[in-house]
C-alpha cells in the first residue's frame, strides 16, 4: 500500500472516529413564526420605530443610518436596527 494510500485511510478513519462527518446546522432548532410576542425591534434610542422598521405583506423592513445612535444611551455599538427574538 503506498503512503498516499495510507494517508487517505488514516484520514477517513479519524473523520469518522471524531465525528467530523456531515453536520445539520439546524438540528436542535424549531421553526418560529416571528410576530410581536416573541420579537422586539431594536433601533436608534432617538428615532421612533416606525422611522427604521416596517412590516407590510409579510415582509419585515429595517433601515440603518451610519450617523444612527445605538438602540440605548449607554451603548457602546455602532449603529443598528435589528430584530432580536425572545
Amino acid at each position: 500500500m503506498s503512503s498516499r494510500s495510507i494517508f487517505v485511510l488514516v484520514t477517513f478513519v479519524v473523520y469518522k472516529v471524531v465525528g467530523w462527518g456531515t453536520v445539520d446546522p439546524t438540528k436542535g432548532f424549531i421553526s418560529q413564526h416571528l410576530n410581536q410576542s416573541n420579537l422586539v425591534i431594536q433601533r436608534p434610542y432617538d428615532v421612533p420605530e416606525d422611522e427604521r422598521y416596517s412590516f407590510k405583506n409579510g415582509v419585515h423592513k429595517l433601515w440603518v443610518f451610519k450617523t444612527d445612535k445605538p438602540h440605548t444611551p449607554t451603548s457602546k455599538t455602532n449603529p443598528r436596527t435589528e430584530i432580536r427574538v425572545r
